[in-house]
């Protein structure tokens, strides 16, 4: 949390404390919007969990294989440069 942002919340907090009934208001109207809005966690039985999992697991190994693939072109063309560069400035060495 930056400087600016902690002194402002600090600056409310105040003004909240100072002010009781400001900040019952506040208090009951977060507690209003929460219950509009029904804020609950999804649950989700075991096979569903499952087929969760098996899909992270499948991006992961996605990932794994398409960063893979990535390092082992870095390295051809690496390579090829580097072969390049020697074949050109062989003469130029001797």
């Amino acid at each position: 949390m930056s400087f600016g942002v902690y002194t402002r919340v600090d600056k409310t907090n105040r003004n909240l404390l100072r002010n009781k009934s400001r900040y019952a208001k506040t208090k009951q109207n977060a507690y209003d919007i929460q219950r509009k809005l029904k804020l609950e966690y999804p649950t989700y039985s075991p096979e569903e969990l499952r087929k969760i999992r098996k899909k992270i697991w499948a991006d992961i190994r996605k990932d794994q294989k398409r960063r893979r693939l990535i390092i082992y072109i870095s390295i051809a063309c690496g390579l090829a440069v580097a072969t390049w560069f020697i074949y050109t400035f062989q003469y130029k060495l001797l």
